[in-house]
C-alpha cells in the first residue's frame, strides 16, 4: 500500500519542489511589478521636467508676444502721428500757397501796364 497514492496525498514532486516553484513564480512576479514601478516613475518625472520646460517657454513667448503688441501699438501710434503731421503739413502749405497766390495777384494788378483813355488820358 506505501506505492499506491490515495486521494488526499500529494504527489512527492510537488511535495519536493511546489514551494521552489511558487517561490520563484513569486520573485518573479515582484520584479515585474517593481520594474514597472520605476518605469512609471521614470517618465513621469520625464513628463514633468518637459512641462516644466514647457511652461518657462510659454512664459518667454508670452513676454516677447506682449513687447511685439506694444512694438505694434508704437508703430501705429506713429504712423497715426505722421498722418497728422502730413495733413498739417498740407494745410499749412496750401495756406501758404494761397498767401503766395495772392501776393502774386496783387503784384500783377500793380504792374499792369497803364492804358491810355479817349480823352489821352492815362489810367490804371
Amino acid at each position: 500500500m506505501a506505492d499506491k497514492v490515495t486521494e488526499n496525498e500529494s504527489p512527492w514532486f510537488w511535495k519536493v519542489f511546489g514551494g521552489a516553484i511558487i517561490s520563484i513564480i513569486t520573485l518573479l512576479l515582484a520584479f515585474f511589478v517593481n520594474s514597472l514601478m520605476i518605469n512609471i516613475s521614470n517618465n513621469r518625472s520625464e513628463i514633468f521636467t518637459a512641462l516644466n520646460a514647457l511652461k518657462e517657454e510659454n512664459a518667454s513667448l508670452r513676454e516677447k508676444v506682449a513687447a511685439l503688441t506694444q512694438g505694434q501699438v508704437r508703430v501705429n501710434d506713429l504712423i497715426k502721428a505722421s498722418d497728422d503731421m502730413n495733413k498739417l503739413s498740407i494745410k499749412t502749405t496750401n495756406e501758404k500757397v494761397q498767401e503766395l497766390k495772392d501776393r502774386i495777384s496783387k503784384l500783377e494788378s500793380k504792374n499792369e501796364p497803364k492804358k491810355e483813355n479817349d480823352s489821352g488820358k492815362i489810367s490804371q
